[in-house]
């Protein structure tokens, strides 16, 4: 499965090298040296991609989430650790306007173009919720990741929420749309 996903990666940073862009390059003063249409310093050579691999680094977030099929929803805060370009493990607390809390712990992997500006984001939660009842699920992620700097990350998700341990009356399953931020440093 690794050899796959290698190949993958490479296929598609063959049809686009890490720094370009697929709107183009929107900037006319843009060349080698100088500063793009994101602020990031464009490549000095062909091949090169400006800042190079994120380090290990401590990372905090701050998200929300609605469900798509109904009103209701979370905030969520994050602090975790991300381990190079392409995976994250963090604890996150989550808040609702029904003053119901919760924690969880989850874990995101980028599987490929991790070096890149934009790339998928596949993460997997365990999520639990008090309230009037203890809910235990599982929260199966996909999204995009946007990171504006290297330090800095915008991320646009579909969780599918599923509440192994519920109450009866519950409905065990959420289909949302998630927002959120995160700063590393």
């Amino acid at each position: 499965m690794a050899a796959v996903l290698d190949e993958a990666d490479r296929a598609a940073v063959g049809l686009f090298p890490p720094g370009t862009s697929v709107a183009g390059d929107l900037s006319a003063a843009s060349g080698p040296g100088t500063t793009g249409p994101t602020g990031s310093v464009a490549a000095t050579s062909p091949g090169e991609t400006g800042p190079g691999p994120t380090q290990d680094a401590w990372e905090v977030g701050l998200g929300v989430a609605s469900e798509l099929t109904a009103k209701g929803g979370w905030a969520s805060l994050t602090a975790g650790r991300r381990f190079g370009d392409s995976l994250a493990v963090s604890a996150v607390g989550h808040f609702t306007a029904s003053k119901v809390g919760g924690v969880g712990v989850q874990a995101e992997y980028v599987p490929l173009l991790a070096s890149n500006w934009i790339h998928p984001v596949v993460g997997l939660e365990v999520p639990i919720l008090f309230g009037s009842n203890v809910l235990v699920g599982v929260e199966p992620r996909v999204a995009v990741e946007v990171k504006p700097t290297a330090a800095t990350a915008i991320e646009l998700g579909v969780p599918f929420v599923y509440f192994v341990v519920a109450p009866a009356q519950e409905r065990p399953w959420y289909l949302l749309g998630q927002l959120s931020a995160k700063v590393d440093f």
